[in-house]
């Protein structure tokens, strides 16, 4: 059974599509990570060059483009269809050989305060998928850190 459901997981991934307009390739935005803070906004596709200081913290860079896949996180996020609905999804890839966790907090309306949602930790070398089924202006994700194992 558990088998089924990755395989089905992996499907949906694979076809997750995000429109063109979100190219990060484009220009940069200002401000994707700020104090290892990364912002997200409805319809963006975003890569960020990690990479694990001498005190053995993650550290985040925003690239243009993917240069070295082993060390670039992938984050799409946006509205997606989802059976006969729309729901809003993050999917984000960890490079990294271990579990990663970290904290989002998700922004409905512009102005409006962040509040924390719930996110699960991302295994070693895949991509982990949230879905919320409301309207979500952006998302922020921080307080990242790497652990042996996901409990």
């Amino acid at each position: 059974m558990k088998t089924f459901q990755l395989l089905l997981l992996s499907l949906i991934l694979s076809n997750i599509g995000f429109s063109k307009d979100t190219d990060s390739t484009k220009a940069l935005r200002d401000n994707i990570v700020l104090n290892n803070t990364i912002t997200v906004y409805d319809r963006e596709t975003i890569y960020i060059e990690t990479g694990i200081n001498e005190n053995k913290e993650i550290y985040f860079e925003a690239v243009k483009e993917i240069m070295d896949s082993s060390k670039t996180m992938v984050i799409k996020f946006g509205e997606q269809p989802f059976g006969d609905n729309n729901a809003y999804i993050l999917d984000i890839s960890n490079p990294f050989d271990k579990v990663l966790k970290y904290k989002a907090y998700i922004q409905l309306n512009e102005g409006q305060y962040f509040e924390e949602t719930s996110v699960v930790p991302i295994y070693p070398h895949i991509h982990s998928m949230e879905m919320w089924p409301y309207k979500i202006r952006c998302i922020k994700l921080t307080e990242f850190y790497l652990q042996d194992s996901a409990e």
